[in-house]
């Protein structure tokens, strides 16, 4: 369901680079928010994933 994405890299002088995408998708929702992070983490939303 991503109807679009921007990717943006950036490398600065000291060898750090920062990846930046950003969607035009439904996003997250707030109960979602403080696991997003964990492996393997998903949600079921059978509007979008058919």
């Amino acid at each position: 369901c991503i109807l679009g994405y921007d990717v943006a890299t950036k490398l600065f002088e000291n060898g750090q680079v920062c990846i930046s995408i950003q969607d035009q998708g439904m996003g997250i929702s707030s109960e979602n928010l403080d696991s997003i992070f964990e492996k393997f983490y998903r949600t079921k939303y059978e509007i979008c994933c058919k």
